[in-house]
């Protein structure tokens, strides 16, 4: 037989299946047609009230359908779309029946391929035969059916389902249908994108729980309608609920307008969610008269809006969703927004959008792009149902919806296009002072800040011939007394000592020997950092305490000098305006983040938890931990008890054992999982990874796991932390989802990285769109410098009435860098959270940034090579690196008691670098082997490396080659 002539009869067993005649479909050559008749039919089956009763002979009705697909390609589709319409939720309907789904995405893939969509050659035979709603169907059924097995733990079907998600949109972006858009996942899809290019806002624009939003209620008329008149909607539907008539509304059957049954998913699912469509554009008959005459001033009052009865593709429902019901993913026609009036205020659901969230509150509207694939789901444990109105209208930039809107309204159609986006407060705050106009000079106490560096306690404790004792250990990796701390400490003290005599007032004692001296003790330090010797080290330390004792009386009479600035600064930026929780800044991808967080590293136990509450309590809303801190599981205590919604709330945590060898790369979902039972959540709004360790491949599939739980919904976005620009280079060009988020130690002295390289961090993060957020900014860690005792910070606190506690952290967000201070003090919490009502000038400024050139530079080299000379130390170029490269030999380590060490052995502690640890072997003839313990930072350099021996704390063996 031809194709033409085919036809299959599927008629008996969908009578029997409901013991009724129903009627009969035929599968033909035309898919469109096949389609029809299939969910048409599927529709009046699905309504029967002995649907549940016959559930077998309904399931057994489906596999025929799928064996007449399997046969004749033009039968794929229709069987796709009626797997995804009817069978989502299985039997029970409380689960996604996940291997249903599987076969609904492998039916899509082979309708595009019958429809020849792959080798489509321009947009309108691409959209002619229909690949633009096939594809949007398949990765709509893989990418929620994946997000929802994986949130039940159907981890093998997730994972297919995810993968294909992944594979097609790849596909799809490849095609001319969507070719050139602006999209980096499955989550971005949107029809909206495709008739408006440049035009959409992203799947959230109104959010009632967020004080500042994409546009404003004002800004769109309907909006403002619906919550005017929501009492009345309000009124209705109560009337409804209190007369029982509300379980009386029946779901719509399918039709064009939404793929999607909303709430009719079987067992308790489709007990949990009742849908009354009030309107439906496209539909002959377009108001709903049963609905209509229970909910009578409701549909009069929608009537009269043309944003609703004048648009083709418009629709309204009641949509009331019990505890644990759920609506199924959908997508709404092309050229429409969304507006949901809240009715009843329930207290678990959320509507996700994308991949971002939206919430509802009672009488207030929420705002989005329902043409992103979107759906309803309960997110916490609740009680009461949640109650809406739904009304999807006209775009604006349709042109017969243009003249209702204001141009000043922030759509992009109406006001220029995208450059023209602002995001629109909800409310009036108060404008930040603008800093005067640029200064020329600074006042900087240079004789004061040499003596406070010389004279710290600390630092005495490492003076020679103690470098390397008891009392200064060689450990650098927790800070304190160890001689690379002192080493920095004294760099400081030389270099202002150098700039004091520099710009003396008066002749200093002696300058014409000590300067030498000076130089020679710069130099020292230069050598010390290549080869970290106990000799050099006791060297410089000797010679730098006979100098500062000699010269005491003088530093102490010296007064501050008058610096002329550079004419280059770093970059500023403005602070975001508000409290604690609404202070926020919008990570790429559409996560909001508040810009003051509460960090938590070395709280544990109790204190964790008090700490916590506090945090919480003072109106904190951005908690930062990590699988390292051990201390996750009295932080979701606290949020627990606090009662704050977690929608409120932005937690970030990071993974620690798998990408510093402790877990194999397979482990990372799993001790993802331990993480999120502790914390008592859901998701986590920020994932990183808590150091990248050694790189390679292990990064990379411990990177590609952590994909997969934004995949699964359980991760909202990715992050790295302790990363340089080598780190992030390496993850970017490989990431499937690219990090957003950078959290690196960002304090006076060490701008971005605990040891300085040569490449700007904070402007790589700027150039990619990473948001960067600063750790230990007053700690001491990994020098002896206190910045908040700092002789060029006090003078700065003084003068604006703060703390230097409060002066450091403005310092970080006014250069874009967000902050997460610490304590378990009640008092400093309250302290770091009074951030955003002042501003440092530019003077302040540069001050503060002149600090890590003190710390870093020598007499050679002025470092951060990229950082301005704020102070004027000068300083040559760096030295360019020895030509060396380094093979993998492989995980384990050399033999300590067999092998033949290298002259320089070891650079003494932890908390070094991968690199750093290769260029210090670099610089040795007799080196030719390191071991690089991941765990810690430590690493050994050998002559010889003839057997591994097992490894601990991820060690692993490097060969110069």
């Amino acid at each position: 037989l031809t194709l033409a002539a085919m036809r299959l009869q599927v008629s008996a067993f969908w009578a029997c299946a409901v013991g009724a005649q129903v009627g009969s479909v035929e599968i033909g050559a035309d898919a469109a047609e096949n389609r029809e008749r299939i969910l048409a039919l599927a529709a009046q089956v699905n309504s029967s009230p002995q649907r549940h009763q016959q559930w077998p002979a309904l399931q057994a009705q489906l596999e025929a359908l799928v064996q007449a697909a399997e046969t004749n390609k033009a039968a794929a589709w229709g069987t796709a779309d009626c797997l995804y319409q009817y069978f989502w939720f299985g039997e029970t309907g409380s689960k996604v029946d996940s291997k249903r789904m599987l076969q609904a995405v492998q039916l899509y893939t082979e309708a595009l391929d019958a429809a020849q969509c792959p080798a489509a050659t321009d947009a309108e035979t691409f959209r002619k035969r229909g690949c633009e709603d096939l594809y949007t169907r398949l990765l709509e059924t893989a990418l929620f059916a994946g997000r929802e097995a994986a949130q039940q733990y159907q981890i093998p079907e997730a994972a297919k389902l995810l993968a294909a998600a992944d594979t097609q949109f790849k596909a799809a972006m490849r095609t001319p249908g969507f070719s050139g858009l602006p999209w980096v996942s499955s989550h971005d899809f949107n029809h909206n994108d495709l008739v408006f290019p440049g035009a959409t806002m992203g799947p959230v624009l109104i959010d009632p729980s967020l004080e500042t939003n994409r546009l404003s209620v004002e800004a769109v008329p309907i909006a403002k309608f619906l919550e005017e008149n929501a009492g009345t909607f309000q009124a209705e539907l109560q009337a409804l609920v209190d007369s029982g008539k509300i379980d009386t509304l029946q779901p719509p059957v399918w039709d064009e307008g939404s793929l999607t049954t909303r709430g009719q998913e079987g067992g308790s699912g489709y007990a949990d969610v009742r849908v009354g469509r009030l309107f439906t554009g496209w539909a002959a008959e377009q108001w709903n008269m049963n609905v209509c005459q229970l909910t009578p001033q409701t549909c009069q009052l929608l009537q009269s809006r043309a944003e609703v009865s004048g648009c083709g593709h418009a629709s309204a429902e009641f949509v009331r969703v019990h505890p644990g019901g759920k609506l199924k993913p959908t997508v709404a026609k092309r050229s429409t927004l969304t507006a949901s009036v809240g009715l009843e205020a329930g207290d678990g659901s959320v509507l996700r959008v994308g991949q971002a969230k939206a919430y509802w509150a009672e009488q207030k509207v929420t705002l989005v792009d329902a043409t992103y694939m979107n759906s309803v789901e309960w997110e916490h444990e609740g009680v009461n149902p949640r109650a809406y109105l739904a009304v999807t209208f006209c775009h604006p930039c349709e042109d017969q919806q243009k003249g209702g809107y204001s141009k000043d309204s922030g759509i992009p159609c109406l006001t220029g296009g995208p450059a023209d986006w602002k995001r629109q407060p909800t409310a009036t705050r108060p404008e930040q002072p603008a800093p005067p106009a640029a200064p020329t000079a600074i006042q900087a106490p240079f004789a004061a800040a040499a003596r406070w560096a010389a004279t710290l306690p600390d630092l005495k404790l490492c003076d020679a011939p103690h470098g390397g004792s008891e009392q200064c250990p060689g450990d650098s990796q927790h800070g304190g007394p160890n001689p690379l701390s002192a080493l920095n400490t004294w760099k400081y003290a030389v270099n202002a000592l150098r700039l004091a005599m520099k710009h003396a007032s008066k002749p200093m004692p002696s300058s014409g020997e000590i300067a030498p001296v000076l130089d020679q003790m710069s130099d020292a330090m230069d050598n010390f950092m290549n080869m970290p010797r106990l000799d050099i080290f006791n060297g410089i330390t000797q010679t730098g305490r006979q100098i500062f004792d000699a010269l005491d009386s003088w530093l102490v009479s010296e007064p501050a000098a008058t610096v002329k600035l550079p004419a280059t600064s770093l970059p500023r930026k403005p602070v975001p305006s508000g409290t604690l929780g609404t202070a926020k800044v919008t990570l790429t991808g559409g996560v909001e983040m508040p810009v003051i967080g509460f960090g938590t590293w070395k709280i544990v136990e109790q204190s964790c938890y008090d700490s916590v509450r506090w945090a919480l309590e003072e109106g904190y809303r951005h908690i930062d931990t990590a699988e390292a801190y051990q201390n996750e599981a009295e932080i979701g205590r606290a949020i627990r008890d606090s009662g704050i919604p977690r929608e409120q709330l932005f937690v970030a945590t990071k993974a620690a054992s798998t990408p510093l060898g402790m877990a194999e790369p397979g482990m990372t979902q799993q001790i993802f999982a331990q993480q999120l039972q502790q914390l008592q959540l859901e998701y986590v709004d920020v994932y990183m990874v808590h150091s990248p360790g050694e790189g390679g491949a292990r990064l990379q599939q411990v990177w590609q796991q952590m994909e997969a739980l934004v995949d699964m919904g359980r991760v909202r976005a990715l992050g790295v932390s302790n990363a340089n620009v080598e780190d992030m280079e390496f993850i970017w060009n490989f990431a499937r989802i690219r990090p957003v988020y950078l959290q690196v130690i960002f304090k006076a002295y060490k701008p971005g990285e605990q040891l300085m390289t040569d490449k700007n961090l904070l402007q790589w993060c700027r150039d990619h769109n990473i948001q960067v957020v600063g750790y230990s900014i007053i700690n001491s860690w990994p020098h002896m410098l206190p910045p908040m005792e700092d002789p060029c910070v006090v003078p700065i606190a003084k003068r604006v009435g703060r703390t230097p506690s409060q002066v450091l952290h403005r310092w970080a967000l006014q250069h874009g860098v967000a902050v997460i201070p610490k304590s378990e003090r009640r008092q400093r919490i309250a302290e770091n959270s009074k951030l955003l009502d002042f501003h440092l000038t530019e003077e302040d400024m540069a001050t503060i940034d002149g600090l890590a050139t003190l710390s870093e530079s020598t007499r050679s080299l002025k470092k951060p090579i990229w950082y301005p000379d704020v102070f004027g130390i000068g300083g040559g170029s760096p030295a360019s690196a020895p030509p060396a490269r380094y093979d993998k030999v492989g995980a384990g380590e050399c033999n300590k008691d067999a092998d033949v060490p290298a002259d320089i052995f070891t650079l003494g502690g932890g908390g070094h670098l991968h690199q750093r640890c290769m260029d210090a072997c670099s610089r040795q003839e007799t080196c030719s082997f390191v071991t690089y313990f991941e765990a810690s930072g430590y690493c050994h350099m050998y002559r010889t490396c003839e057997q591994l021996q097992e490894p601990h704390d991820g060690a692993v063996v490097f060969r110069k080659m």
